[in-house]
C-alpha cells in the first residue's frame, strides 16, 4: 500500500469515526473549552494581534460623510430639474394611496391633534410663519380662494346655519370689546340707502374725546351702551362722513329714528317756533 492509499485510508477511518460519534465528540469539544476558556482566548487575541493589517485609510472624497454629502447635493440637483414631474407624480400616488389608507391616515390625524393642536402648538406655530411670510401667505390665499370659491361660500353657508348662535354671541362680544360693530353697522346701512362716503376707523374714539364720554341727547354718560347716529338721517339725504355723526344712547337713538335733529328737537319740546 502506497503512502497516498494509506492517508487517504486514514482520512476515511477518521471520516466514518466522526459520524458514528458526533454527539460524543460534540461534549468533549464542549467540555475542553469550558475547562480551557482563558487559554483559548488568549490564543484568539495573539493569533489577531500576529496577523492584523491595518486598513488603508480611504481618499477624503471616499469618505462616508463625504459620499452622503455628494449625494444629498445630487438630490436637491434632481428635485429642482424634475419638480413638475415629481409634483405631479407625487400627487397621483398620493391620492391613491390617501383613498386605500383613509382609515389609518383619519386615525394618525386624530393622534396629531389630540397630542399638538389641543394644546396650542399648531396654532402658535401658524402664526409665526403667516407673520414671517404675510405677502406669500395673501398671494397663496388669493389663489386658493380664486380656484375654490364655490366650494368655500358652499362650506361657509353651511357652518353659519348650523352655529347661528354661537356666531350671534362671538360678533356681540367682538363689538362690545371693539366698539367696530357699531361703525359696520353704520357702514351698512349707508349702502343700503346707496349714501356713499366712508367713516374713518378711530371715529367712535374721537367722538368719544369731542363729547367727553356724554350722549349727545340726553347728556349723561355713555358707558358700553351707544349707538353712531347720523346727524342728517341718511333716510333724509343726509350723507355718510364723519362731521354728520354724532354718539347717542341706544335708546336715545331709537327715540330719534329717522327724524332731522330740528324734527326732534320739536318732538321732545326742546325747540319752539
Amino acid at each position: 500500500m502506497t503512502p497516498e492509499e494509506k492517508k487517504e485510508q486514514e482520512k476515511q477511518y477518521q471520516k466514518a469515526y466522526k459520524l458514528a460519534n458526533k454527539e460524543k465528540i460534540a461534549e468533549q469539544g464542549r467540555k475542553y473549552r469550558e475547562k480551557n476558556k482563558e487559554k483559548i482566548a488568549a490564543k484568539k487575541h495573539a493569533d489577531h494581534v500576529k496577523n492584523y493589517v491595518p486598513k488603508p485609510k480611504p481618499p477624503k472624497d471616499e469618505t462616508p460623510r463625504h459620499k452622503q454629502k455628494k449625494r444629498a447635493e445630487y438630490m436637491c440637483r434632481y428635485r429642482e430639474e424634475k419638480k413638475k414631474q415629481i409634483a405631479i407624480t407625487t400627487a397621483k400616488y398620493g391620492k391613491k394611496y390617501r383613498a386605500e389608507n383613509k382609515e389609518l391616515l383619519q386615525e394618525k390625524h386624530k393622534k396629531y391633534q389630540a397630542k399638538y393642536v389641543a394644546n396650542g402648538t399648531v396654532k402658535e406655530r401658524s402664526r409665526i410663519w403667516r407673520d414671517a411670510n404675510r405677502e406669500f401667505y395673501k398671494q397663496k390665499m388669493k389663489e386658493y380662494y380664486a380656484q375654490n370659491k364655490d366650494k368655500i361660500l358652499e362650506r361657509l353657508k353651511q357652518y353659519t346655519e348650523e352655529n347661528k348662535e354661537y356666531i350671534r354671541e362671538r360678533q356681540k362680544a367682538w363689538g362690545k370689546r371693539t366698539g367696530k360693530s357699531r361703525l359696520y353697522s353704520s357702514k351698512r346701512r349707508a349702502r343700503e340707502r346707496s349714501a356713499g362716503g366712508a367713516l374713518s376707523k378711530d371715529l367712535v374714539t374721537r367722538l368719544m374725546q369731542l363729547q367727553k364720554g356724554k350722549c349727545r341727547a340726553c347728556g349723561k354718560p355713555l358707558g358700553e351702551d351707544y349707538h353712531i347716529d347720523h346727524i342728517m338721517p341718511l333716510a333724509k339725504g343726509g350723507p355718510n362722513v364723519d362731521s354728520n355723526c354724532q354718539l347717542l344712547h341706544s335708546r336715545c337713538n331709537i327715540s330719534k329714528g329717522a327724524r332731522d335733529p330740528y324734527e326732534h328737537a320739536q318732538r321732545l319740546g326742546m325747540l319752539f317756533i
